[in-house]
């Protein structure tokens, strides 16, 4: 479903003016309306792709090479969110783990930060030109060999009446409701209507997850059922 279209259903749910109307007006406050309009899509665009798993949306950094002794890489620059980090070395394939700051210390097992070998970690950091790196732990002994970089990418603020993309495609409902979410928000000052509406696009997210991936990013998988017998005995007494 293109742009126009869905900013037209958009502003007939929120009661505003008509797209005909508000897209060729020259008032000034009529025109900021418009291009927030525009961000009110984006932002429905990214509240689905960062709270699911479309693997058509995914994009992948390949065949990267190390240098030996070099821990930072860097990454696209419409890099966002990893999904997944697959390292090669001469003899094998594998993926990487991801840690944080807070836990690095602890995943490197004794190992110090500055330890060279074969990666099994990585994480993800800035730099001072704001543009994000991978660091990888144990810090690669080897040149040449490879890591490819699985990704959800940075969506563009899409602003032609003819634009569209894949989960404006796969998932038009979906993004009207987030988008007339925030067309309340912004353009009406209505947060009952932004609470209405952010929540009935919550309630579209397992759906998705579902569709795409089957899964559930509300299920909980139960304890083993040892687990489960121990919790039971101690609540029974």
């Amino acid at each position: 479903m293109t742009l126009k279209a869905i900013e037209e259903i958009i502003l007939v749910t929120i009661g505003y003016d008509r797209y005909s109307s508000l897209s060729a007006d020259t008032n000034a406050e009529k025109i900021e309306d418009f291009s927030f309009l525009h961000r009110c899509v984006w932002l429905a665009r990214e509240e689905i792709k960062v709270n699911t798993l479309i693997p058509s949306i995914l994009k992948r950094s390949s065949a990267n090479k190390t240098t030996a002794g070099t821990k930072a890489y860097s990454l696209p620059t419409d890099f966002d969110i990893p999904v997944k980090v697959r390292y090669r070395s001469a003899s094998s394939e594998f993926d990487l783990d991801r840690v944080y700051p807070e836990n690095l210390m602890q995943k490197l097992g004794g190992n110090l930060t500055t330890t060279q070998g074969t990666p099994s970690l990585y994480m993800i950091f800035g730099n001072s030109s704001d543009v994000a790196q991978i660091e990888l732990y144990l810090i690669p002994d080897t040149t040449n060999q490879e890591y490819d970089v699985e990704y959800k990418p940075v969506l563009a603020n899409l602003t032609t009446s003819t634009d569209e993309d894949l989960i404006m495609n796969k998932y038009p409902l979906t993004v009207i409701k987030f988008a007339t979410a925030y067309a309340f928000q912004f353009i009406k000052k209505d947060d009952t209507g932004f609470d209405k509406y952010f929540l009935m696009g919550m309630a579209d997210l397992p759906k998705i997850n579902l569709r795409e991936i089957n899964s559930d990013s509300l299920y909980k998988e139960l304890p083993d059922p040892l687990t489960r017998r121990r919790r039971q005995t101690r609540f029974s007494q």
